[in-house]
């Protein structure tokens, strides 16, 4: 059961960051207008150029990460190097977000449940490899 729970979590997440990172990187107004309110023009002279940029290559990270994921899926469900690659991508994001609710305050409400998400499915993530790798 946790296997199929694992595989399905899995594959969720790795296609949602390949389909945010994609949004971001190409059509950044998506999330600027969606979450901030915001739109490119908000951003102007040499800071703005910056922050947009920055926020262009978080996303080609997020989609890399999720290219990466859909990938090497195999190896992440059955516990091997890979799968320790994508949980410490996962908890390391996961660890970002909260500390960022401590430090910077209460993000919008998806943010909070992309956080929970992050934690379930790193949880059931982990459960699965661990039980892979007992029965080798």
């Amino acid at each position: 059961m946790i296997g199929v729970l694992a595989s399905v979590l899995q594959l969720i997440y790795a296609v949602f960051l390949v389909g945010v990172g994609a949004l971001g990187l190409f059509y950044l107004q998506w999330e600027l207008s969606t979450f901030y309110g915001l739109t490119t023009n908000d951003f102007q002279g040499k800071d703005g150029a910056t922050l947009l940029n920055q926020f262009r290559f978080l996303k080609s990270i997020e989609l890399t990460f999720g290219i990466f994921s859909l990938i090497y899926r195999r190896d992440i469900l059955s516990g091997g190097l890979n799968c320790t690659i994508f949980l410490t991508g996962l908890a390391l994001g996961a660890f970002a977000r909260a500390s960022s609710w401590v430090f910077d305050g209460t993000p919008h409400s998806s943010f909070l449940f992309y956080l929970f998400a992050e934690v379930i499915i790193f949880s059931v993530i982990w459960l699965n490899a661990k039980q892979a790798l007992s029965t080798r």
